[in-house]
């Protein structure tokens, strides 16, 4: 990863978990900019406690996203120098109805188009 200085933006897959919210709280702390991704980022339930991090108002946006969807973190990795994946993966059902967990990997490498447009560092 760059130098502190040198990072202004970052984006936070998976925001409003317990993982991510640290990691924003952390990045708002250092005076980033921080693009947290939620599924549904109206659900006040999951983001009033991030909005009430100091420099939240003003550094924090969040985008709806999911890692079933690669596609929808175009937005929120762009112009972003890093980005963080903090979010479970998905569970998905096979024909037999038993959970079957897709790989991390495959879900990760499915940003990859987002990812190459935005250009950021992976964490």
């Amino acid at each position: 990863m760059r130098e502190s200085r040198q990072l202004r933006t970052v984006c936070v897959a998976g925001a409003s978990g317990l993982v991510g919210s640290n990691i924003v709280m952390a990045c708002l702390d250092k005076g980033w900019t921080v693009h947290g991704t939620l599924r549904d980022p109206a659900d006040h339930g999951k983001t009033s406690y991030l909005m009430r991090l100091p420099g939240a108002d003003h550094r924090l946006k969040l985008f709806p996203a999911c890692m079933s969807d690669p596609g929808s973190f175009g937005e929120p990795t762009r112009g972003a120098d890093c980005v963080f994946i903090a979010c479970l993966v998905p569970t998905y059902y096979g024909p037999t109805g038993i959970p079957a967990i897709r790989p991390a990997f495959s879900i990760s490498a499915g940003l990859t188009p987002s990812l190459s447009k935005a250009r950021p560092s992976l964490t």
